[in-house]
């Protein structure tokens, strides 16, 4: 998968949300996260439809967001069984649990049924 515009998608993602409020429209699943522990991040694949294969997900964390959660990459990836992405381009007030095929070259999103979007409240 190319570059990821993360700012760009997790706007996107809230924007989308809220749009198809109250509609029939296909959207993401949000969880509020109070802080970035092991703990909370461990619940966002629970989040997502039960046809969605779990195995072809990964977390996307900023690096503020992935320090809170684990001293490493390795020891985060090995608590949570998911591939760790961490990008200086993703944004600290967010963490994505998603299908990376659920994202387009344009960083647009292709299927938000396999794309869970963590807000984080406590992010500054």
């Amino acid at each position: 998968m190319d570059a990821i515009d993360f700012e760009g998608l997790v706007e996107r993602l809230r924007t989308q949300s809220s749009v198809a409020s109250g509609s029939d429209t296909e959207r993401v699943r949000i969880r509020t996260l109070d802080d970035v522990t092991v703990e909370g991040l461990c619940e966002l694949p629970g989040a997502l439809d039960t046809d969605v294969d779990v195995g072809a997900c990964g977390f996307y964390l900023s690096p503020p967001n992935a320090d809170a959660a684990a001293e490493d990459r390795e020891t985060l990836e090995d608590r949570l069984g998911h591939p760790v992405t961490v990008d200086d381009g993703m944004v600290d007030d967010a963490v994505l649990f998603m299908d990376p095929e659920a994202v387009d070259a344009e960083s647009e999103i292709a299927d938000p049924s396999r794309i869970v979007l963590g807000t984080v409240e406590g992010a500054t």
